[in-house]
């Protein structure tokens, strides 16, 4: 006479017991894939955010360059004319420096 539990699942128990380890660790594996992708995810934003940063530290960099060289200028000539060109500088500065963080 046939065990009954076999009957019933159509499987030997072995084989059953294999398949659900083997969906297990699949769902197991596929759990930490999803972590793992979501870590690079995250690493990637953060190394996106952090060139941007260096790009506008270059620019701000730059831009005080640049105001520092007209008002060196107007000190050395006391032209006017170089002057008016260092309040655009300082308000690019301004407007760089006051961008809203994302």
């Amino acid at each position: 006479m046939p065990d009954i539990s076999k009957r019933r699942l159509g499987l030997d128990p072995v084989v059953a017991l294999s398949l659900a380890g083997a969906v297990v660790f699949f769902l197991i594996s596929g759990a930490v894939a999803y972590f793992n992708l979501q870590t690079l995810r995250d690493d990637n934003q953060r190394i996106v955010h952090s060139h941007e940063v260096i790009i506008a530290l270059g620019e701000l960099l730059s831009s005080t360059q640049d105001a520092e060289t007209g008002q060196r200028g107007f000190l050395l000539t006391n032209n006017e004319n170089i002057s008016s060109l260092t309040i655009p500088l300082c308000l690019r500065f301004r407007r760089g420096w006051t961008r809203s963080p994302n």
